[in-house]
């Protein structure tokens, strides 16, 4: 039986050595799992609880850290990367490996925390699946459709943003109506104005270069004003043909204008009037630019959730250039005698701007408990490389010596400047190839404006003319 335990606690290990490859390093866990069956000497069964424990476990992801959240006060995203994945490995013993006892998944979830010598977190793991173990029955996993929300919410704290959830959602649906009734609104003005430009512009039957003078502009409205009594009497009739509007120029019976005209310029006003009734006919809101409205409206809504995580993105960027601000002053206060954490904290207060509130408080909080405050600390920022740090000074609260606690500061330091270097480069780069595409859109833009275009207009027109001798040939 002792035996059994054993192979098991070892499968059990190296699963977890997998998990963080898979889930931390984000190794593709197909060939993780072919090289530790290489590597390993294991029987058949073992084989299999090792590919089920490690296949499941990153499969049910997402769902195992939505029940460990519900049950641990540090949250998932939080946790060191063995513990987060011991926690998963169990969890996922619990819910779907029946075989497994669940107080065998606790214990031996319990032993690996031991073995990874973090004896100070092993009451931790106990209980919170302990207390899984006694409430699994009872978890309510989130309703469709609250995945938005629970994205929001962490954009929200990204941003550091001290909007509310429910404002939030008000701000993005009244945006959207918004927006939706004024896109709406400009479509139907800009109809109006076409209407507008055909009932005061001008009528001249030539195309002049330049100014009209003064009796041209006055012949031209006479005509333009004679034409508009015309659209006005049949302006919604969208049946009505050129020869109806000759016979009632001819008769006279809205205007004398063309009582006496010979037969060609009652043809030519009809043709003109027939054309301009067209056109007004025509400029009322389309279907299209209904559709255009609602995707105006839909850009709205989605815009403060873009504001958001473009906040996010900034701020992100000022909490890297500020850890690696703290990691200069760390590595500068750790050579010096009897420094300790407190004085760490308060020279890193002085400093802080993104994580001055939460390290106020953290240092207000430290003679109550300085574990329990550099754990509040841990809670209350949602940066990963500022909880390591915030790690490393737990470390040595735990009577660990300041520079053994932060003894691959300097490396990570390195580390962090070689990425900020690459990412830079990357945006250079980036940057390069949009401004090459910005060069060579004009000179596309010409070429197709002034070749492709005409060579298409000329093809369509012929093989239109040529279907309408084909038509006239039948």
């Amino acid at each position: 039986m002792t035996q059994k335990k054993e192979a098991f606690y070892s499968v059990r290990k190296i699963a977890l050595d997998l998990l963080i490859e898979i889930m931390e390093k984000e190794a593709f866990c197909d060939k993780c799992l072919h090289q530790a069956l290489d590597a390993y000497d294991l029987e058949q069964r073992d084989k299999g609880f090792l590919m089920r424990l490690v296949e499941g476990t990153v499969e049910r992801c997402i769902e195992l850290d939505y029940v460990i959240d519900q049950f641990s006060k540090v949250k998932v995203k939080k946790m060191k990367p063995v513990i987060r994945n011991i926690l998963r490995m169990a969890c996922y013993q619990i819910f779907y490996m029946d075989q497994i006892p669940d107080s065998a998944a606790c214990n031996e979830a319990v032993k690996l925390t031991i073995k990874r010598k973090m004896h100070n977190l092993k009451g931790f793991i106990n209980g919170v699946l302990r207390t899984i173990i006694r409430q699994k029955d009872r978890i309510v996993y989130p309703k469709e459709g609250t995945k938005e929300y629970r994205v929001l919410k962490e954009n929200l704290k990204d941003a550091a943003s001290k909007e509310k959830m429910e404002w939030v959602y008000v701000n993005r649906l009244t945006l959207c109506i918004i927006t939706f009734f004024v896109s709406v609104f400009l479509f139907a003005q800009l109809h109006k104005v076409e209407i507008n430009y055909i009932y005061t512009d001008p009528t001249t039957e030539f195309d002049l270069v330049g100014s009209m003078n003064d009796k041209q502009k006055r012949k031209a409205m006479e005509i333009t004003e004679s034409d508009n009594q015309y659209l006005d009497f049949y302006r919604g009739n969208t049946e009505v043909q050129q020869k109806d509007i000759e016979k009632i120029m001819k008769n006279g019976r809205i205007n004398k204008d063309y009582v006496e005209a010979t037969n060609k310029e009652v043809a030519t006003a009809a043709k003109r009037v027939l054309d301009k009734l067209h056109t007004v006919n025509k400029e009322n809101l389309q279907w299209f630019e209904v559709l255009f409205a609602m995707v105006f409206a839909m850009a709205a809504y989605m815009a403060p959730v873009w504001l958001l995580k473009f906040q996010a993105k900034m701020r992100q960027i000022e909490m890297e250039d500020e850890v690696m601000q703290f990691q200069t002053i760390i590595l500068m206060l750790m050579r010096i005698e009897r420094v300790n954490v407190e004085i760490i904290l308060e020279w890193l207060e002085r400093y802080a701007n993104i994580f001055r509130e939460p390290i106020s408080k953290c240092v207000n909080n430290f003679e109550s408990g300085a574990w329990e405050a550099l754990e509040q600390l841990k809670e209350d920022v949602n940066y990963p490389d500022m909880i390591r740090l915030i790690e490393s000074m737990q470390a040595a609260v735990e009577k660990i010596p300041i520079a053994d606690a932060f003894d691959e500061l300097d490396t990570e330091r390195d580390y962090y400047q070689a990425r900020r270097k690459e990412s830079n480069e990357r945006l250079i780069s980036k940057k390069g190839l949009i401004g090459k595409v910005i060069g060579f859109t004009p000179m596309i833009g010409l070429f197709v404006c002034y070749l492709v275009v005409p060579l298409v207009v000329i093809g369509l027109s012929a093989m239109k003319d040529s279907f309408n001798a084909m038509s006239a040939m039948k």
